[in-house]
C-alpha cells in the first residue's frame, strides 16, 4: 500500500494529518510553515503534500477523546500488551526512531491532560 493511501485512511477516520520532515517527529518545514496548525483532513491537500514528497512521515493529531500512548522504550510496549493483550487490537504506529504510538478511545465523560513518563517509558498524548 502506498503512503498516501495509509494517510487519506488515517483522515477518514478523523485524524488531521500532517507531512512530517522523512525519519523525524517534525512537521515538514516546507510543506506545512505554520506546522501542527496545518494538519487537515482534506484529500486534495493531503495528495498535495504526499506528491511534493513522497517520503514524507505521517503525522497525527489525535482528535478528542483519543488518548495516544508513545512508547520511546520498545520494551515498555511489549511488556504492557503482554499484561494487557487487548492492546494488541489498537491502532498504532511506529516512531521513526522506533518506539510505538497507541491510540485509544476515551470513555464518554474521561478527561486527562498530556503528561510525560506517566508510566515507566510511556508518555500520554493527544486529547484534542
Amino acid at each position: 500500500m502506498r503512503p498516501i493511501e495509509h494517510v487519506l485512511g488515517y483522515a477518514r477516520l478523523g485524524y488531521a494529518v500532517l507531512p512530517l520532515l522523512p525519519g523525524e517527529k517534525r512537521p515538514h518545514p516546507r510543506l506545512v510553515p505554520h506546522g501542527l496548525k496545518e494538519a487537515s483532513q482534506d484529500p486534495a491537500t493531503l495528495e498535495a503534500w504526499w506528491r511534493a514528497c513522497p517520503e514524507a512521515g505521517v503525522g497525527l493529531l489525535a482528535p478528542e477523546g483519543v488518548l495516544v500512548l508513545d512508547f520511546d522504550d520498545p520494551t515498555a510496549w511489549g511488556g504492557l500488551r503482554q499484561e494487557h493483550p487487548a492492546l494488541e487490537a489498537a491502532p498504532r504506529q511506529r516512531t521513526p526512531k522506533g518506539g510505538v504510538h497507541l491510540f485509544l478511545r476515551l470513555p464518554e465523560g474521561v478527561k486527562l491532560s498530556a503528561s510525560v513518563r506517566v508510566l515507566e517509558g510511556v508518555d500520554l498524548r493527544g486529547m484534542g
